[in-house]
């Protein structure tokens, strides 16, 4: 039997939500949530709409949403090439790594290095002044909303300064760049392939040895994902980018780009956002599917 690539697709799409529906009722359990919370949480997760409701929008429809990002993860996967935008960027990221993120302690890891318990009210200060391709600045407003949404529970975060091979001992408080796949979008952005920006393994940096053991036995010997992380680190994570293209034209340079990984639990914890068909489209298209998790920088 054959089937088109969108079909399969839709197949590999929906048994992975349903293996997130599992791991989430076990979940629940061990949070001692009640089943309306849990109920709550699906209800809003942008699965619950692509199933039921894709077919009923049109382009122009604008819906209002209310939507939880517990346990997602957030990624820029559509970045400027502006040189004045990156150059901005990447000098944002340097005076806040100067500043510890608040005169934290820096603490190097296999792939650059972690600032701890950072006050959640910096992590959105830096967001706010990041700037991002017009295509993506409606995201980046939804991932700052929900970390005020869920600054109560979660008072502070971790920011990882993603660097392959270590900190450059010549060139401080810079990254080294990560090779990327990319596409050209409009000529004034790229957009990531896969929609990814963070590789293989990035959440596991700056986790003790006991709580890598705990997401090991979430998968009772299977393989360990970036999702599985998430649920032992317990707070949010900001990672932060420098990518260069692969082959890519239109620009000659390094990129910069973040991601905010938000904490499982937050069950009944929602923003309203505003979503039309294209939206829907890629809300599917760049979910956190743990199978399309790549090892971009080994």
């Amino acid at each position: 039997m054959h089937l088109s690539s969108e079909s399969s697709n839709w197949y590999a799409h929906i048994a992975e939500a349903s293996l997130e529906l599992t791991q989430q009722v076990t979940r629940m359990r061990r949070d001692k949530l009640s089943p309306r919370d849990f109920g709550l949480y699906v209800r809003s997760h942008p699965d619950s709409l692509l199933i039921t409701a894709k077919n009923k929008m049109r382009d122009g429809t604008d819906v209002i949403l209310e939507q939880s990002f517990s346990g997602r993860l957030r990624e820029s996967y559509i970045v400027s090439i502006d040189t004045e935008v990156n150059r901005q960027n990447f000098t944002l990221i340097t005076e806040y790594w100067k500043n510890g993120f608040g005169r934290q302690r820096q603490e190097e890891t296999d792939k650059g290095c972690i600032f701890r318990n950072v006050p959640i009210d910096i992590i959105k200060d830096f967001l706010r002044k990041f700037e991002c391709h017009a295509n993506f600045s409606s995201y980046k407003s939804d991932t700052v909303d929900y970390l005020e949404k869920i600054s109560q529970k979660h008072p502070v975060t971790d920011v990882l300064l993603i660097s392959p091979g270590g900190l450059d001992s010549y060139n401080p408080f810079s990254l080294k760049p990560q090779i990327r796949k990319v596409g050209n979008l409009d000529k004034t952005a790229w957009r990531l392939t896969k929609d990814r920006v963070s590789s293989r393994g990035d959440e596991k940096l700056g986790l003790s040895e006991q709580q890598r053991s705990e997401a090991r036995q979430l998968v009772n010997g299977g393989a360990v994902s970036d999702t599985h992380y998430r649920m032992v680190r317990n707070r949010p994570l900001l990672m932060l980018h420098s990518l260069e293209p692969k082959n890519a034209t239109l620009f000659n340079g390094q990129i910069a780009a973040f991601g905010v990984s938000f904490p499982y639990g937050d069950y009944s914890t929602t923003i309203q956002v505003v979503a039309n068909r294209i939206w829907v489209q890629q809300e599917l298209w760049h979910d956190d599917d743990p199978t399309d998790e790549e090892d971009y920088d080994v």
